[in-house]
């Protein structure tokens, strides 16, 4: 808990959270840290009409890129491949930004028109040998679309492969 003081004397206080998920008070489902989270996100969230949900994640071979001997271009290994990755993934199902007048975004090709996206480190139930929650960096994005037929989920899913060069990339929508 931090405490201050106004310059009108008025004493307040603010409790301090971690945020981080694998944190087990800031991590767990309900805590405050988790409500503040959904309530940052959620006005965006209810300006989707229809949604839809992606989960891209990774082979349990590339996971652990640190340490083997071959470097895979585009995996989430450091913070600058996290942001690399999510560019690539952005680039693919929305678009690739164009240049455009100064302070617009303008976005050429690309599925879908917006979405919120943003990385999970652990899954819900799998779990190591010891008991504790298994490492499993995915990528999460709700989309505004709705049903997809298979043949355009087949040319995504295509384009994420390729674009993130991982033949094997597991998504789910």
């Amino acid at each position: 808990i931090m405490l201050a003081e106004c310059e009108h004397g008025h004493v307040f206080a603010k409790k301090l959270f971690c945020g981080k998920e694998w944190c087990p008070k800031c991590g767990k489902e309900g805590s405050p840290a988790h409500k503040r989270r959904i309530a940052r996100v959620l006005p965006k969230a209810m300006q989707i009409r229809s949604m839809g949900y992606f989960v891209i994640e990774f082979p349990d071979s590339y996971r652990l890129l640190g340490h083997r001997d071959d470097e895979i271009e585009g995996w989430c290994y450091s913070k600058k491949d996290l942001q690399d990755t999510r560019k690539r993934i952005v680039d693919v199902l929305a678009g690739k930004r164009v240049h455009a007048r100064k302070g617009e975004k303008k976005r050429q090709g690309g599925y879908f028109s917006r979405g919120l996206a943003r990385w999970h480190w652990f899954g819900d139930k799998a779990t190591t040998a010891s008991g504790k929650r298994k490492w499993n960096p995915h990528f999460n994005l709700l989309v505004d679309g709705a049903f997809i037929e298979r043949d355009k989920l087949e040319e995504i899913k295509g384009a994420l492969r390729s674009a993130l060069n991982c033949p094997d990339l597991i998504v789910h929508y």
